[in-house]
């Protein structure tokens, strides 16, 4: 055997991959089921329900659905629909073998006219919790906040970590720290990012990692990410609609970004997973159901517009396939419902009702809300599929500062 055919042959042997690959390797080999660390028990529990359940399931998982980490690729998409990409090739890991390592997504679902006032008080709580230092009941991390929705309020946020510094177990606080200065402290490793449309939010996703490595960035270098959260991730449908619409009249790039055969929320799936891949964190978003913008005015009363002319209904929108496809490529679904304080019985006396009014006044200071999740395409327990069949959930009841209790 010559020379360059002994060297070929043993060049054929060398198993060439990234750096980051590796060491997600090493990690998998390591720690083959990491656990949900979240600060939540309540919302623990319930993951891990779904990312590891006890019993084996006989349910062959639907298209589409799958419990692989996978970065997908040109050939996994249709050029128009997001419902067409296929995360069910499984991913190689070291030496070819498959890992089967589900990334912690969760996605938190709203109707076209329900409050976002749960999910809203919940991503303060976790992200108190993940920022905190572990002497005042946190986790001494990082967390991420991309607003889409220009809702991010830093005051309540801070009220929202002070609650959690009250209620978190104090015997060994030291007194020199007290909660106010504990809670601004945490707030310096929370990094909020505003987007303005998806292609923002996309660019935001990406120029992320390279923010995160650069020490004289921030102020969070020597800490983990510990959560991101993306708030509203299908909140510019209606503004991605009407861009494509016009480029398709006027032949138009409004973006002014090259064209991808990708759709975009298939490249923002991409990349959220990419993060919880390499920081291992967990990562939360939001969908709502938004309803058409209004294109004209009517008459209060009437349902005819002011020129006389009855209103047209707005073409039914492609919305409800780019929410499926983010339902379906998350682990766990949350679906938040307000629970009202019931009525008084007609059968009450008036002495009744006054012995009752107390609580009754307690009851109507917070707000309670149940949360019942249902297993996502990425979940290995597909028998509790369905955001009919919340089987599991917890409560949570929220003040003006915040979230005060779980259940």
């Amino acid at each position: 055997m010559s020379a360059e055919a002994f060297g070929a042959k043993l060049l054929a042997q060398v198993h060439e991959e990234s750096l980051a690959s590796l060491l997600s390797d090493l990690r998998a080999l390591q720690n083959p089921k990491p656990r949900s660390n979240t600060g939540l028990p309540e919302l623990d529990n319930i993951v891990e329900a779904y990312r590891y359940p006890t019993t084996s399931t006989s349910a062959v998982p639907t298209e589409g659905t799958s419990s692989d980490l996978n970065i997908p690729s040109e050939d996994d998409f249709d050029l128009h629909h997001e419902d067409n990409y296929d995360n069910t090739s499984p991913s190689r890991g070291l030496r070819g073998k498959v890992t089967n390592s589900n990334p912690l997504i969760i996605n938190i679902s709203h109707g076209p006219h329900s409050s976002t006032a749960a999910s809203t008080n919940l991503f303060y709580h976790l992200i108190a919790l993940t920022t905190l230092s572990r002497q005042h009941g946190g986790k001494h991390n990082t967390a991420i906040y991309i607003d889409c929705t220009n809702s991010f309020s830093a005051m309540q946020l801070y009220k929202a970590t002070i609650s959690c510094t009250r209620t978190a177990t104090t015997d060994n606080l030291p007194p020199s720290i007290p909660h106010a200065a504990a809670a601004k402290e945490a707030l310096n490793h929370v990094h909020v990012l505003r987007c303005t449309s998806t292609y923002s939010l996309l660019s935001q996703l990406q120029e992320l990692p390279a923010y995160l490595l650069e020490p004289s960035a921030h102020r969070s270098f020597d800490r983990s990410v510990g959560l991101l959260v993306v708030d509203g991730i299908n909140h510019f449908y209606w503004q991605d609609r009407s861009d494509a619409e016009i480029a398709r009249l006027e032949g138009v790039n409004i973006s002014g970004l090259a064209a991808s055969s990708i759709p975009l929320s298939a490249q923002i799936l991409s990349e959220l997973k990419k993060m919880q891949e390499t920081y291992e964190c967990t990562i939360i978003y939001t969908t709502i159901a938004t309803t058409p913008p209004v294109t004209s005015t009517t008459i209060p009363g009437t349902g005819s517009r002011a020129d006389g002319t009855s209103p047209t209904p707005a073409p039914a929108p492609n919305e409800s396939a780019i929410m499926d496809f983010y339902t379906r490529n998350a682990l766990v679904n949350l679906h938040p419902t307000k629970v009202g304080v019931s009525q008084f019985a007609p059968t009450m006396s008036l002495e009744e009702c006054l012995s009752d009014k107390d609580a009754r006044a307690e009851a109507a200071s917070m707000t309670r809300y149940w949360v019942g999740a249902s297993a996502g395409g990425l979940s290995n327990n597909q028998g509790e599929s369905g955001t009919g069949q919340n089987r599991r959930g917890f409560t949570m009841q929220i003040a003006k500062d915040g979230v005060i209790g779980f259940g």
